[in-house]
């Protein structure tokens, strides 16, 4: 049983909410992060569905125990949420796109239910991962598909996105059409996340083990090799869930801060971009991650007030 308190992956959370807008500062011009730093950044995503598998799969004992059909109809009712909170950015995107009105519908429809991705909106992803992996266990566990196997096929699944994404075959277009790229439920969702169910069952040793991952993912991630982003998420979670501090209510106040920057930064990376475009702003990848980062940082923190004080009902966007 886990019953050490996460105190450390809350603080690790907000950092990892920062760097999910470093990922996205790729718009605001073409300057390359260090290998170390770029490694780090991009485990963003992963570190959160991986947390999010380890704390539904937490003190359980069996599959049987978790909600699974509860939880995968929560996490798509928060994604149908924050869609429609990036809906006049979607559309925006869309009708600059090119392509006509029916198209553009089947093209937002084709995004919502299967990769997550539309315009301006490209971090919600991780919802619909999510959503998908906890359907897909729902499904493992009525046919009593073991979690070693559930696991399995997850990695298997990672291995065909990593070639079909690299295969100039018939095949790898079909795949490349379908999924446009391997960042999503199926093909890395369900992976990432069961992972992270995984990792409850590490009791030992659990330091070595996420080092070992964690330079292992690095080296993977110089060469361009599948699972470098996996094992890096999953090594820092890991690392961070050995730090135990003292409980405080600086951790929920990071943890909720975390989710709201998540969710609300590819507002300002898209006025920002517009301001680049303007003039307004230097074409410089660095400035606009800080500049991004602060006006992510300072709404949360107002939504946040508001959300303990007079609008106690926007928590409900975030949980």
């Amino acid at each position: 049983m886990n019953t050490q308190n996460l105190n450390f992956v809350d603080v690790m959370k907000f950092v990892m909410s920062i760097n999910v807008i470093g990922i996205h500062s790729y718009i605001f011009g073409a300057e390359q992060f260090p290998l170390l730093l770029n490694y780090v950044v991009m485990t963003a995503v992963s570190f959160f569905i991986t947390t999010s598998g380890y704390l539904c799969f937490r003190n359980k004992e069996s599959l049987s125990q978790v909600p699974w059909g509860k939880l995968g109809w929560k996490y798509f009712k928060l994604y149908s949420i924050w869609v429609a909170i990036y809906l006049p950015l979607i559309v925006y995107g869309l009708k600059n796109n090119g392509e006509g009105m029916i198209e553009n519908i089947g093209i937002f429809v084709y995004n919502l239910l299967v990769t997550g991705a539309n315009p301006y909106s490209y971090h919600l992803w991780y919802l619909l991962a999510v959503c998908m992996a906890c359907f897909i266990m729902f499904g493992s566990t009525k046919l009593r598909i073991s979690l070693i196997n559930t696991w399995i096929l997850g990695m298997f699944l990672i291995l065909v996105a990593y070639f079909a994404m690299r295969n100039q075959s018939t095949l790898g277009h079909m795949f490349r059409t379908i999924f446009e790229t391997g960042n999503n439920g199926l093909t890395y969702g369900l992976g990432a996340f069961v992972t992270g169910m995984m990792l409850t069952r590490i009791n030992v040793h659990k330091r070595v083990v996420a080092t070992y991952l964690f330079f292992m993912g690095l080296a993977l991630f110089k060469y361009d090799l599948p699972f470098s982003v996996l094992c890096g998420g999953a090594s820092i979670f890991l690392w961070c869930s050995t730090i135990h501090l003292k409980d405080h209510i600086i951790y929920y106040y990071l943890r909720t801060l975390s989710s709201w920057i998540y969710f609300i930064h590819m507002y300002f990376v898209f006025i920002i971009m517009s301001c680049i475009i303007c003039g307004w702003l230097p074409n410089n990848r660095y400035k606009g991650w800080i500049i991004a980062t602060v006006c992510s940082v300072m709404v949360s923190i107002v939504i946040y007030k508001l959300s303990q004080d007079k609008v106690k009902s926007l928590t409900r966007l975030i949980r």
